[in-house]
């Protein structure tokens, strides 16, 4: 019976000497070719398109090789055959030094080993859709009676659509207190009045009306900065909109849906105004 007990400890001891970590983890797998880790269709993003490569409508097949160092990682990174555009050959170089990454390779010794890696890649001209601020204009025309009430407004042009005041909707603009707010007492005499939104590049539009209107007032000014790919840079209000007691930036209305412009070998400028002309006639 005490043998039987003395057995039986000694078991109990020896399975609890087993370490808690468990078996040793197998040695590391050991790579005689390049591998890449994860997926190549990672090493190049949308955003890596040069804008002046874009401008310049740069696109087709670049043969790339890089070299490998004993860690997996890029040393160094050469074009074979490119396109004749240096900035699209830059870029490729840029995004697989910064993400390209392999197991480390072995030589048949097993000694780690350098390697270079030989592939190409299509660059594709990025479709993207340009919808220019001009786009954007409108025009609220409001007809108003001898008391002051807008007896009919209208508003027209690519925007009305866009901001939701088409046909007999114009929104703030057709309300009665809003010529009253901007020209006081004189708007008894206001027998048409115009808000327009209108749009030129380097340099400031005209108000628009064929001839000189008996009051006009410039509403609010913006200027943005057009860059070379088309995107819509920097946006700088020159004078917001007063309006119901409120100011309203006009640089804050547009970042909310930014626009496309055509694309071009330098930035630019467009420069959008919202003004008012009124006739007493």
């Amino acid at each position: 019976m005490m043998a039987w007990m003395a057995a039986m400890l000694a078991g109990a001891a020896t399975a609890g000497a087993v370490p808690a970590s468990g078996p040793s983890a197998p040695p590391p797998k050991l790579y005689r070719t390049l591998v890449p880790i994860g997926s190549q269709a990672n090493w190049f993003q949308p955003g890596d398109y040069p804008p002046v490569a874009i401008a310049q409508k740069a696109a087709g097949v670049i043969h790339f090789a890089v070299e490998i160092d004993t860690e997996g990682k890029p040393s160094a990174c050469r074009i074979v055959k490119g396109v004749g555009n240096a900035a699209l050959e830059a870029a490729t170089c840029k995004a697989l030094m910064a993400r390209a990454r392999f197991h480390p390779m072995v030589d048949r010794k097993g000694r780690p080993t350098t390697a270079t890696f030989e592939q190409v890649v299509r660059w594709r001209l990025p479709a993207r859709t340009t919808e220019e601020i001009s786009e954007r204009t409108f025009d609220a025309h409001a007809i108003i009676g001898p008391a002051g009430d807008v007896v009919e407004c209208t508003m027209s042009g690519s925007g009305a659509t866009r901001f939701g005041q088409s046909g007999n909707n114009c929104g703030p603009f057709g309300e009665r207190g809003f010529l009253a707010n901007l020209m006081g007492t004189d708007n008894r005499k206001a027998r048409v009045s115009d808000v327009r939104l209108q749009v030129s590049y380097e340099g400031l539009p005209q108000h628009g009306a064929e001839r000189t209107p008996d009051f006009y007032l410039l509403l609010a000014e913006a200027e943005i900065v057009v860059n070379p790919d088309g995107s819509m840079g920097k946006c700088t209000s020159v004078r917001p909109l007063e309006m119901q007691g409120r100011s309203v930036d006009l640089c804050n209305i547009v970042a909310m849906a930014p626009p496309r412009f055509q694309s071009g070998a330098t930035t630019k400028r467009a420069i959008f105004v919202l003004d008012l002309s009124v006739s007493y006639r």
